[in-house]
């Protein structure tokens, strides 16, 4: 395990002990010449948490990148943490498979774990 420290803007930095298990960049989907990308790294901490950033990149002149990070009891609250407006981006999913939870990316229509009518 290694000592990581999490950037967040506008909050304290998040300082643990822990391993990262996702690391994404979106600029290799924005094309060569974007000016802008989102990064997304989920830790898990030594304690058994998760810690997910987010980062907003930027290239124009007068932006400057911006963090965002959380800790996060479980998966499920790391797919939360990384929804946005109601929407969970393929970078997103891509982070969670990465990271061993693809369970979080699946919504399960049929089988044992389905919704049920008296859920709605």
């Amino acid at each position: 395990m290694k000592e990581f420290t999490v950037t967040r803007d506008g909050d304290r930095d998040l300082r643990f002990t822990g391993e990262k298990v996702a690391s994404v960049s979106g600029r290799a989907n924005s094309g060569p010449d974007s000016n802008r990308w989102s990064e997304i790294r989920i830790y898990l901490t030594a304690a058994g948490a998760y810690v997910a950033q987010r980062v907003q990149r930027t290239l124009w002149e007068g932006e400057e990148d911006t963090a965002d990070a959380a800790v996060c009891e479980t998966p499920r609250s790391v797919r939360g943490f990384l929804t946005y407006d109601d929407v969970l981006s393929d970078l997103a999913k891509e982070a969670l498979t990465e990271a061993g939870l693809d369970a979080e990316t699946v919504e399960v229509l049929d089988g044992p774990n389905a919704p049920t009518e008296d859920a709605e």
